[in-house]
């Protein structure tokens, strides 16, 4: 959906930004006087990579019972987006349908907001495919799954250019990739090119072993830390968590709050004056609170929206503030 820009007025819907002919800026718009026409876009591609060894049985069923909740809040903030998963089994079964960097699932390969029975089509992806193979090619199969080869032929309907890809890396071991984190980096660097703004196109987040710790030690007593899921996890400053704690709830809340926040952000033209910057959702003052209001990066020029304060993308958000620059400015914005 398209609107025309009036003075310093401006409405919109949708989550993303396009202005141009330029890459989508993920994010509630910034003012900008040159801007004619602006697009918004919701659109979040979600990937899981599963490590699917006997080890982690009970760590998927754990999973599964907190992906309704990662459903009703993406539902809520009205995204459109697509979900698949693919196994980390690279080496045991080459000839199954399921490995090799091919998606899983029993019939739905691609969940989207729109499909009927999500939490069951993601419960069959999850734990539709048990392997013996002990070692877990995570960054291997996350390539190949996103490679022309099978982007076009079995992985089909899942990718689009202008969407925002989320990976969710989910094991209790290390990698042992072929592929390095500086390859996967640079990759989905290549694939998900910068946004507009100068953010990566792409968030990895990690659901795994994080420190040495007695609940995460295997039987031979050892934590087997996934390093390199996280470094390529911190490059894109996605979520780390845990997979040793007795429930995932709020490991899949800091990643759903993680994906909704980047389209949410807010990037102003110029740096404001702190104490000036005023907030209002649907008409109701948003106070200045990490946890359920908004939080500024001065550095970044980033209004961030947290908890209860994420608005929909049928909200009305109102943005006042002085910048250091020049006078106040007004953003009145319906996203």
């Amino acid at each position: 959906m398209t609107r025309r820009l009036m003075g310093v007025l401006f409405t919109f819907s949708l989550l993303t930004l396009s202005a141009c002919g330029d890459g989508p800026i993920f994010g509630l718009s910034d003012f900008n006087e040159s801007f004619e026409a602006v697009t918004y876009n919701n659109k979040v591609d979600i990937l899981w990579v599963i490590d699917t060894s006997p080890s982690m049985t009970d760590d998927r069923k754990k999973l599964s019972k907190e992906i309704e909740f990662m459903f009703q809040q993406m539902d809520g903030k009205k995204l459109d987006y697509r979900m698949a998963a693919v196994t980390m089994d690279m080496g045991s079964r080459s000839a199954d349908q399921y490995s090799g960097g091919r998606f899983v699932g029993s019939s739905t390969k691609v969940i989207s907001n729109s499909t009927a029975n999500k939490v069951d089509a993601f419960n069959s992806m999850l734990n539709g495919y048990e392997t013996s193979y002990q070692y877990a090619d995570g960054l291997d199969a996350l390539k190949k799954a996103l490679s022309p080869e099978r982007l076009g032929k079995e992985n089909q309907g899942f990718f689009r250019d202008d969407s925002l890809l989320s990976v969710i890396f989910v094991s209790d071991g290390r990698d042992w990739s072929s592929a390095t984190p500086e390859d996967t980096i640079s990759f989905l660097d290549t694939l998900k090119p910068n946004l507009q703004n100068g953010n990566k196109g792409w968030v990895a987040n990690f659901i795994g072993v994080i420190e040495e710790s007695v609940k995460c030690e295997t039987i031979v007593g050892v934590s087997d830390i996934g390093v390199r899921f996280m470094e390529v996890s911190n490059a894109s400053q996605g979520s780390v968590n845990s997979i040793c704690e007795d429930e995932l709830a709020a490991t899949v809340g800091n990643i759903q709050r993680t994906i909704i926040s980047i389209v949410t952000d807010w990037y102003l033209e110029e740096p404001a004056v702190v104490e000036t910057i005023r907030v209002s959702i649907n008409g109701v003052n948003i106070s200045q609170d990490p946890e359920n209001g908004w939080t500024y990066n001065a550095e970044k020029k980033l209004i961030s929206f947290h908890g209860n304060a994420v608005p929909a993308s049928d909200a009305k958000v109102v943005v006042d503030y002085t910048p250091e620059s020049i006078g106040k400015k007004k953003l009145e914005t319906k996203i």
